[in-house]
């Protein structure tokens, strides 16, 4: 994982962050009565920005996209294309 944050003043702080997993499972599953090893990548990139209303008061909004990957060592479906997911939200936080 690797975050950049810039903050341009006291009460704005913009961060983006890029994630990377990449897996290999433990075990061997038979397929097709071949033993397979599954491997897969993910990626998650987003981008957030943190409002200070005032002391102790946030707004926090985030958008971001999570790419599955693709699973790979399945010899009925190579390289099945696992999808991706893009969201948008926002929090407020109140610290006392």
């Amino acid at each position: 994982m690797l975050a950049v944050s810039f903050t341009p003043n006291e009460s704005l702080d913009f961060e983006a962050s890029v994630g990377y997993l990449k897996s290999d499972s433990d075990d061997y599953r038979l397929v097709d009565g071949q033993s397979v090893n599954f491997k897969n990548t993910y990626l998650e990139y987003y981008l957030q920005a943190v409002i200070t209303m005032a002391k102790g008061v946030y707004v926090i909004p985030e958008v971001g996209f999570r790419d599955y990957g693709k699973l790979e060592g399945n010899p009925a479906e190579p390289n099945q294309d696992l999808g991706g997911l893009f969201y948008a939200g926002a929090k407020w936080q109140i610290d006392f």
